[in-house]
């Protein structure tokens, strides 16, 4: 149950992260969102998976990952946060890799 936890507090976190507009731009080239809204509704999925039991590790992996998903849209300003977020989920990963 801790693991569960643990994963619904980063994706919330992450979710709060990417609401603010000034941490991310999902108008830019490399990004796999079309808006904003988009983002935040496969956060929300996340969610309702994560707290159902389900976590799609290939997908987390990529939403985190150093040269895609959230890295890709990450401002100037909203890429420290975004570290420390990746930083969570590595160390979250780490303790639960699938083998």
């Amino acid at each position: 149950m801790q693991v569960q936890t643990e994963l619904i507090e980063l994706l919330s976190d992450t979710r709060a992260w990417a609401t603010n507009v000034q941490n991310v731009n999902t108008v830019d080239i490399y990004s796999s969102w079309v808006s904003q809204d988009e983002l935040l509704a496969q956060l929300d999925q996340h969610i309702v998976d994560a707290r159902q039991g389900v976590a799609d590790f290939l997908q987390l992996r990529t939403l985190y990952a150093p040269t895609a998903g959230l890295c890709e849209i990450a401002t100037h300003q909203g890429s420290a946060g975004y570290l420390k977020l990746a930083a969570r989920f590595d160390a979250w990963f780490a303790s639960v890799r699938p083998a």
